[in-house]
């Protein structure tokens, strides 16, 4: 289970600010905001390599989670 703060620090990471700006939001170093991270991939066991984005992948589940990927087809494709 994430704790609040990582809930925030994901939350702002989806509405696309990046590690320094989430660091000023939460009045935080841009170290402590990369160590949130690290604790948010280790929860959500996300594998982290060469191959893979966990930022993005953590966005992404944050985001079907709170539902804003329920149909995520309509966002890509134009209506007709």
């Amino acid at each position: 289970v994430l704790t609040a703060t990582q809930l925030d620090i994901l939350r702002l990471a989806a509405a696309g600010l990046s590690n320094q700006a989430i660091a000023g939001r939460r009045s935080t170093t841009t170290s402590a905001v990369e160590a949130h991270f690290t604790a948010i991939n280790r929860v959500l066991e996300i594998e982290v390599g060469p191959d893979t984005n966990p930022r993005a992948i953590a966005v992404s589940r944050y985001l079907a989670a709170i539902g804003h990927l329920a149909n995520e087809t309509s966002i890509l494709t134009e209506p007709d």
